[in-house]
């Protein structure tokens, strides 16, 4: 679900007065978040949308984009990890034949494969395609961290949807900040091409917030047969940090709506009209 900012950015509680006022200024009851896929094809806009993010990531190193961060959790991952940087490069073309060309941008992506049992506790992904479903995560989810995001974009591949024409397994649902949003093959309808390789790309998830609506986390779980996934071109713009002028003003506006209210309380109780 989603979360209030101020309070876990500052680690405190503020006045009920400063959160009303805070509520009226930064959360519009008419902000909605609205997720949908586009095609993978030249002509179809997912380029535009990915280029014109803030932040780009194509996964082509092991340092991930600022404030993101990737969660396994499920099957082989009866314990949820968290991960703020890759363990590892992952090339679709370089393991099977039928997932040459699954990127989007570039030559590597992410998968939620594979736990290797041998590595630490709470290092055990490799994120590389395994040899037995044993091996995969359940969900996987991008987290963005701070203030969220305002929009947010990934590239989906190797969705064995339960209409693939060949070795169909699940259905993938999607979770928004814990909501969930049905499955991506519903959201995306004849946009979503379900399938693996080659060129097994199934579309490109848009996802729009605002400032007032940020997007935390983008969670896939597959429903219930395993199911080994792959991402790319994944793409969002942070939501700016508070001006600290805001936190004043507030305060200040707070304060007064206090003061106001002990005075009136100290009128009533001498009885001064």
């Amino acid at each position: 679900m989603p979360h209030n900012r101020f309070d876990t950015r500052w680690g405190f509680a503020f006045p009920l007065a400063m959160l009303s006022v805070t509520a009226i200024l930064a959360s519009p009851a008419a902000a909605t978040i609205s997720a949908s896929v586009l095609p993978y094809s030249p002509t179809s806009g997912w380029q535009s949308v990915y280029n014109g993010y803030a932040t780009q990531e194509n996964f082509e190193d092991t340092t991930l984009a600022p404030e993101l961060s990737i969660t396994l959790d499920g099957l082989a991952f009866a314990t949820p990890e968290t991960y703020t940087s890759l363990p590892g490069l992952y090339d679709p073309g370089s393991i099977y034949s039928d997932h040459e060309n699954n990127q989007w941008d570039g030559t590597y992506a992410v998968t939620n494969y594979a736990y290797n049992s041998g590595l630490p506790a709470g290092a055990h992904w490799t994120n590389r395609w395994g040899n037995t479903a044993a091996d995969l995560s359940q969900s996987i989810t991008f987290h963005i961290g701070d203030g969220g995001a305002s929009s947010f974009g990934v590239g989906m591949s190797d969705f064995q949807s339960l209409s693939s024409s060949s070795s169909p397994r699940t259905d993938h649902e999607l979770f928004i900040n814990g909501i969930s949003y049905g499955t991506v093959e519903s959201l995306g309808g004849a946009a979503f091409t379900p399938g693996q390789g080659p060129g097994g790309r199934n579309g490109y998830l848009q996802i729009v917030g605002s400032a007032a609506t940020p997007i935390y986390s983008v969670e896939f779980v597959n429903l219930t047969l395993s199911d080994g996934l792959s991402f790319d071109a994944l793409g969002y713009t942070a939501v700016p940090e508070a001006p600290a002028f805001l936190f004043l003003t507030v305060a200040t506006i707070a304060a007064g709506v206090l003061g106001l209210r002990k005075r009136s309380s100290s009128h009533s109780a001498s009885g001064t009209c």
